[in-house]
């Protein structure tokens, strides 16, 4: 369902006339690639999952996410 609509939304953004000058086209290329690493990314996501207890996930995703908005904080004080 969900990747139902990311398609029928690229679809439409493809379709919008340009307003002002800007494109809202996506880009194919990046999409398909995210697409074609998502897909093994999820799939051993879903068995990983049952091998690691709940506390070591957890801690995983809190260290991951507190990264990555370490790094977007410093990019944005840089500018």
């Amino acid at each position: 369902m969900f990747a139902l609509a990311l398609i029928v939304g690229m679809i439409f953004y493809s379709l919008v006339p340009l307003q002002a000058g800007v494109s809202h086209a996506p880009d194919w290329l990046l999409g398909i690639l995210f697409g074609l690493g998502g897909i093994p990314g999820m799939y051993c996501g879903a068995r990983l999952q049952k091998l690691l207890p709940q506390k070591h996930l957890k801690l995983v995703l809190g260290l991951l996410i507190s990264v990555l908005a370490a790094n977007y904080l410093r990019q944005y004080f840089q500018h």
